[in-house]
């Protein structure tokens, strides 16, 4: 889900004797009112149980307390509307005043693909139930219950794929993630849900926030919001690009006038650590796409940002993208070095080393693999980043560039009576794609997989899809549409669980790996994705006339 992170470095001053940060303050909606229900919530970064969570008063007032210092995440929620978190680095405890305004969900114009979650289904988003669209508008869907309240959230309002609270709704309840559940109360044991258009509550007004005598940390948050902003609004323009049907690989996002921008407010700043801040965000503006970035702006990042900041929490793969613009790839791993020495934060510090594990794979570089696998899995062993290295990075991954693909024999969906091998394949140099219909970042491949198959089906090449769908109908469904997919086909049994999914140690989808005709795997992974899928083929199989 979209999160508005705001960072805020406060002032490091306190009532002598203090042993928690206090925070109190007014937390109301886009129209400045007290919304339905609404919470905040204190969260250490990286992590999603909140250290404290306090439940907002009917006049919008709220006070919530920790005993822990550092970098803190102070999250208002509230239905109706997106949640809203705000950055605070407190280095001792004290009492802060912060006023929140949220924004409501950047709803879509036209709602023509309404589905709904809930206990029923234990709020899973791949079963999500579609409803039936009335001829007043209005989505309706009905259930038998059982038990004496029934909760729900609906998908397909807003641009990105999450879940929010129904017009429909008794009371609500606080999903753990930023959304609401709705509650309604069954009668004779069925309910019958409606979803309303007319009753969505949408505004242009932008989320706020103040913190009370603190100028420069209001200016921290302005600025932080503009990137937010910025973010936001290249997501809803390439979800437009994609809702209309159009190639994902033909959309491009014009950054030049955030690029001006944020170059000019960077050449008049004099107060340091608003400077360092703008140039974090100006680099970050290259991780979404922006060209013609200034590589000296990018090299004062790496000289001017101390490693042991925090505010490369923000994002720590920054120390990458600071690299890669300054024209200094040479030296990163310099750099990467210094910043696990001095930055004392262990997930920022997991984080980078994950993702320069990835890369190591992904360029084949074995030594650099080894290098950062070897600290994930020794140092970072009590942390996600190193528990997923242990999942995809392990040397001796038996799914790998050079080795043997795996021994493997499907069902076709085609032809039931046909099974589909490595054996059958042998002499052919094959796609294997693991999806599901219910997989948004499948889904957006679509269009590259048809046009890289129409491309090299000539040259010896085959693609078999393997589908990781609840039902077989689901894949049947999804051809008969916009993508006919027209190569081989398999329904997986059991998904993530099945033994096939072990066998290729497949954790997440979509997973592509290529084989060539002597059952060796030649590529897999991001070569196989967005434009380089057809890069990677033209490499493997030679360019086509």
């Amino acid at each position: 889900m979209k999160k508005l992170i705001v960072l805020c470095l406060l002032p490091f001053a306190f009532a002598l004797g203090q042993q928690e940060t206090v925070i109190s303050g007014k937390l109301l909606g886009h129209d400045g009112k007290p919304m339905k229900q609404a919470h905040v919530h204190v969260l250490k970064p990286g992590e999603s149980k909140p250290l404290a969570k306090g439940q907002v008063d009917a006049e919008g007032s709220f006070r919530i307390a920790t005993s822990r210092t550092g970098l803190l995440f102070l999250q208002g929620t509230g239905v109706d509307h997106a949640d809203y978190r705000t950055a605070l680095l407190i280095e001792k405890p004290q009492s802060l005043e912060i006023g929140m305004q949220l924004k409501t969900y950047p709803f879509l114009k036209e709602f023509t693909d309404v589905k709904i979650m809930g206990d029923f289904n234990n709020f899973n988003f791949n079963t999500a139930e579609p409803m039936e669209k009335q001829p007043d508008g209005t989505f309706t869907a009905e259930f038998e219950v059982t038990e004496n309240t029934f909760k729900y959230q609906l998908l397909g309002l807003t641009p990105t794929a999450r879940s929010v609270n129904g017009t429909m709704s008794e009371d609500f309840v606080y999903d753990d993630g930023g959304d609401y559940q709705s509650v309604v109360t069954p009668k004779n044991g069925k309910v019958h849900i409606v979803f309303d258009p007319k009753k969505v509550k949408a505004s242009d007004t932008s989320a706020k926030i103040s913190i009370k005598d603190n100028p420069v940390l209001n200016r921290f948050a302005s600025l932080m919001v503009d990137m937010a902003n910025r973010v936001e609004t290249m997501n809803e323009a390439r979800a437009s690009h994609q809702r209309a049907g159009k190639d994902l690989k033909t959309f491009s996002y014009d950054w030049s006038k955030d690029v001006a921008k944020l170059a000019s407010q960077i050449q008049s700043e004099n107060e340091p650590s608003i400077r360092q801040l703008l140039l974090l965000q100006y680099i970050q503006m290259g991780q979404f796409g922006a060209k013609n970035l200034d590589p000296a702006l990018a090299t004062e990042v790496l000289k001017s940002v101390p490693f042991e900041s925090p505010l490369w929490l923000i994002n720590p793969m920054l120390v990458r993208v600071a690299v890669t613009l300054s024209g200094q790839s040479d030296s990163g791993e310099v750099y990467f070095d210094r910043f696990l020495q001095k930055q004392p934060d262990k997930m920022a510090k997991g984080a980078l080393l994950f993702n320069e594990a990835m890369m190591a794979q992904f360029a084949g570089n074995a030594d650099k693999l080894k290098k950062y696998y070897d600290i994930l899995v020794s140092e970072y062993q009590d942390t996600q980043f190193g528990a997923m290295a242990k999942q995809r990075l392990t040397p001796n991954t038996k799914v790998a560039k050079g080795k043997p693909v795996p021994g493997f024999s499907v069902v076709s969906m085609e032809a039931p009576g046909k099974m589909i091998s490595k054996e059958s394949l042998r002499g052919k140099f094959y796609l294997l794609d693991f999806w599901a219909v219910w997989c948004g970042p499948c889904i957006a491949e679509m269009g590259n997989l048809h046009q890289a198959y129409e491309k090299f089906k000539t040259k010896n090449f085959e693609i078999l899809s393997l589908s990781f769908d609840p039902k077989v109908d689901d894949v049947v469904k999804f051809r008969n549409g916009k993508w006919k997919m027209p190569w081989q086909h398999s329904f997986v049994e059991g998904g993530f669980t099945s033994e096939l999914a072990k066998q290729f140690e497949v954790i997440g989808i979509p997973k592509p790996i290529l084989v060539d005709a002597n059952g060796t795997i030649v590529a897999l992974d991001t070569e196989l994705r967005g434009e380089n899928l057809e890069k990677t083929l033209t490499r493997v199989l030679g360019a086509t006339n």
